[in-house]
């Protein structure tokens, strides 16, 4: 899904607003001060379930359809592209191993 969140499989064979809750779950596990930053949102909203963060979102920016209801993919797209255009700040979706894992590593290697 790393591929998706920075664009390298096309956007037109992806649910962009599944692709967005991926990618604010992902973000936000390992940047949640970005996240939280970018949309002015406080802890308890940062919380949220993926989805219900999403309208959070839209909604503090007025993405709305008649009825006060969030126009998730808008807002789904106007995530995904804010994102790839480095709006959130310096993330990397890769992590390194853990100490642990090295350790792993390091005993296969003498096997």
């Amino acid at each position: 899904s790393n591929l998706a969140f920075i664009g390298s499989i096309k956007d037109d064979i992806l649910d962009v607003e599944e692709l967005a809750m991926n990618l604010l779950d992902e973000v936000r596990r390992n940047y949640p001060e970005l996240v939280a930053q970018r949309y002015k949102l406080d802890a308890e909203t940062l919380a949220l379930p993926p989805y219900e963060l999403m309208e959070a979102i839209g909604r503090k920016r007025g993405l709305l359809v008649r009825g006060g209801e969030v126009n998730t993919e808008r807002c789904a797209i106007m995530l995904v592209d804010e994102f790839r255009a480095c709006k959130w700040g310096r993330i990397s979706l890769e992590r390194p191993p853990q100490r642990d894992d090295m350790a792993d590593f390091a005993e296969e290697d003498e096997e």
